[in-house]
């Protein structure tokens, strides 16, 4: 009896030391929000009257704009079919979960530029419609980032594609365009054009580190099957591909054997960059505010945050930010290490060493006084105690 009081009298004496699990989880801060009217429910147009409930006229110098909206949902965020006016898609940011982010359907003079589109089954479809223009969008973690497919004289120019399964596709498609993009990190294969494309010139791009092997020998930068198509000017211009050897012609995957005649190497040798907040120190039982790191490359690709050794999920990273959180309930240091990797496969580290010290209890008050209250209670039961033993 004796002994299970004392043991009663003791629990109550340390009941303040029971700590929790630490909870944390790490996160791509996105930086770069390039709109600000937030939509719950996609912009869907059919037909050139619908076009008219935009700002403009209609015309090549004054096109109907639909720009500077924010649609995340689990739907196509911007649908256009049947349209023959001039309209133009600009600075959006989309994500449209199972669906295509903007889906362009038998329609005329289409201009899509400076949106940023990701998390999307189709970044930007395109079926069955002419004169359409993707400019200077930023397009990644989609199934196929951009889709053509029946359709005429597309433009695809300037865009950073990137960390998804197919970058660029044509199907059925003819006389158009691919020239001056960043095609990088997709899984499956960079461009690819269908058996029954024609008439695309492949330009000018910026092409690597695509397909499952990425560094190794399964490296899928551009498939060709169809006919007629070029992968350089025919003079001295062709595409940047992380894959050439530095000699001769640069052979595409595919049917058609084409075969690009002035290629050159796309070389990354610099590591990414990164700045982390540095060690810091804070008080049990507190939230401690997230770790950010801030981090950049020109082809990014994966990151690993580790905690005392204890690998998290790894996820792909972008240009801006990367944090995770730690909620500590027991003192002690823990060791956060973040490693970022680049398409290329070079890599950085940085580690901030987080110091949990004990609550201070005599800087606060109601703490001290519960302190002084499990004391006396202590006091008072441990006497009790020692008088039934006399």
């Amino acid at each position: 009896m004796r002994h299970h009081l004392i043991s009663m009298i003791l629990a109550v004496l340390i009941v303040g030391s029971i700590s929790v699990p630490v909870a944390q989880a790490a996160r791509h801060v996105d930086t770069d929000r390039c709109a600000d009217q937030v939509l719950t429910s996609p912009i869907l147009i059919n037909g050139d009257l619908e076009l008219q409930l935009f700002p403009g006229l209609g015309t090549e110098k004054n096109p109907f704009r639909i720009e500077n909206y924010y649609i995340v949902a689990n739907h196509t965020s911007i649908r256009i079919i049947n349209t023959t006016f001039h309209v133009i898609i600009r600075a959006c940011q989309l994500e449209a979960g199972s669906f295509p982010a903007v889906s362009i359907k038998n329609a005329e003079n289409v201009v899509i530029s400076e949106c940023r589109i990701r998390n999307s089954s189709s970044g930007i479809f395109i079926n069955k419609s002419s004169d359409v223009e993707v400019i200077k969008n930023n397009i990644s973690l989609c199934d196929n980032a951009v889709v053509a497919t029946a359709s005429t004289n597309v433009v695809v120019t300037t865009n950073r594609i990137y960390h998804s399964a197919v970058g660029v596709t044509f199907q059925s498609s003819e006389n158009s365009t691919v020239s001056d993009n960043e095609i990088f990190g997709n899984s499956q294969v960079g461009v690819t054009l269908d058996s029954n494309t024609r008439r695309v010139q492949v330009i000018r791009n910026k092409i690597g580190w695509n397909g499952p092997g990425r560094i190794s020998s399964n490296v899928w930068n551009a498939a060709d099957s169809g006919e007629l198509n070029e992968w350089d000017d025919n003079v001295s211009v062709g595409n940047m591909w992380s894959d050439y050897s530095g000699t001769g012609e640069y052979s595409i995957r595919g049917l058609s054997q084409s075969k690009d005649k002035f290629p050159s190497t796309l070389v990354d040798a610099q590591a990414p960059s990164i700045g982390g907040p540095g060690n810091f120190e804070i008080t049990i039982g507190t939230e401690a505010p997230e770790i950010e790191w801030n981090v950049a490359d020109t082809y990014p690709f994966m990151y690993t945050v580790s905690i005392d050794s204890v690998n998290l999920p790894s996820s792909y990273w972008d240009v801006g930010k990367v944090a995770v959180s730690l909620t500590a309930d027991t003192p002690g240091t823990k060791t956060v290490t973040i490693r970022l990797e680049d398409c290329a496969g070079n890599t950085v580290t940085n580690t901030v060493n987080v110091y949990i010290a004990r609550k201070d209890l005599v800087k606060d008050p109601s703490a001290m006084m519960m302190s002084s209250i499990i004391s006396v209670i202590g006091v008072a039961l441990l006497i009790i105690a020692m008088k039934k033993t006399l």
